[in-house]
């Protein structure tokens, strides 16, 4: 809120009306806006940083969910790490620098739960067979 000042000032026999407004307050809302600006700025790359490291994170997530399911040995390349298949669970990581992310999942083989419960079964079947 400026302050205004009306002065008369004679200027070649003529009387102007003219308005001066102090500047005390422009320059103090200049500074916050620097600082608002400045704020600003600093919320959008933090967001941006956010999505980022959101959209690597579930990329690897991807990537590992989609080695689980495979039957051979597989190495996914990406491009601030590589997800890999061994025999008995997938191991992927993601290193940029700034953080790092691990994941680690066992491998997915229905076939083997369905060979466990029919040996299961069998055992069973057998054992009330023998009695």
């Amino acid at each position: 809120m400026a302050v205004c000042h009306n002065f008369k000032l004679q200027i070649t026999g003529k009387n102007r009306k003219i308005n001066k407004c102090s500047a005390s307050i422009t320059v103090e809302a200049s500074y916050i806006m620097g600082m608002v600006i400045l704020v600003m700025a600093v919320l959008i790359r933090t967001a941006y940083f956010q999505c980022q490291k959101t959209v690597e994170t579930m990329r690897l997530h991807y990537i590992v969910e989609c080695l689980r399911s495979r039957e051979d040995k597989q190495i996914k390349i990406l491009p601030h790490g590589q997800a890999e298949r061994t025999l008995e669970q997938v191991e992927g990581y993601i290193d940029t620098g700034t953080w790092k992310k691990e994941i680690t999942a066992g491998v997915y083989e229905p076939e083997r739960i369905l060979r466990n419960m029919a040996a299961f079964e069998k055992n069973g079947i057998q054992k009330d067979q023998k009695e």
